[in-house]
């Protein structure tokens, strides 16, 4: 008895299926999963230096893996908290003056990006005891930088902020685009920015591999995967 069933393909009016599902041959074009590829940079630990070094290496790139064993932002990480300082004020070193000034830039940016308050300005006072010290040099520092900073007599400072004793002071200085990151939540969001633009993030222990001379060449998770990079 003839088959009720129409054939495929183009004496039925219908096109055949493309050849790479037929064969299960991927096209020339495909891009295949993260979890497929070997990656170009393998970043362990999903702290404040990870997150954004993936984020980073992503956005320039490099097919970028990010492993932690716990997550991003857990409680275990030393920059995991619930909140860390930023400011500017490092005395006469005008290197991580800058370098704070534009982490503080990121974090303002990064928040922007995800649509969450990770950056808090709230301004730093610092309390000088002498006219020679830390305080006169990051006055010195930050104002070479344009970074805003004020000198304020004890009198001054306390007529702003009267709940602070002034006992021995010789000036106050005041950061006021200083603050206070808000750690855990930056470091998530740091992360779920980098999945959000085509990285990928696993949550697994992570121990080193296989290593040429000092050249670290795979990093071995905790199912016993070996991931080259």
């Amino acid at each position: 008895m003839p088959s009720s069933r129409r054939p495929n393909g183009p004496a039925s009016g219908r096109s055949c299926p493309p050849e790479s599902r037929l064969t299960r041959q991927r096209p020339a074009d495909y891009a295949a999963p993260m979890s497929e590829r070997r990656p170009d940079l393998v970043v362990v630990g999903a702290g404040t230096m990870g997150a954004w070094t993936a984020l980073w290496a992503q956005r320039g790139g490099r097919q970028t893996l990010l492993i932690d064993e716990y997550g991003a932002g857990h409680p275990r990480a030393t920059s995991g908290d619930e909140n860390r300082i930023i400011r500017s004020a490092h005395g006469r070193d005008a290197l991580y003056a800058r370098w704070a000034r534009r982490a503080r830039e990121h974090w303002i940016a990064l928040g922007d990006e995800v649509g969450e308050q990770l950056f808090v300005q709230a301004g730093v006072l610092w309390f000088a005891a002498r006219n020679d010290g830390f305080e006169a040099d990051t006055e010195h520092t930050l104002t070479s930088l344009r970074i805003p900073v004020e000198r304020l007599t004890p009198s001054e400072a306390i007529a702003r902020w009267p709940q602070i004793g002034i006992d021995g002071l010789s000036f106050v200085l005041f950061e006021p685009e200083a603050g206070f990151l808000l750690a855990r939540r930056g470091v998530a969001a740091a992360a779920r920015q980098f999945e959000r633009e085509g990285g990928e993030f696993r949550l697994a222990e992570a121990r080193p591999g296989r290593a040429d001379g000092d050249r670290l060449m795979e990093v071995v998770d905790g199912s016993g995967d070996r991931i080259e990079s």
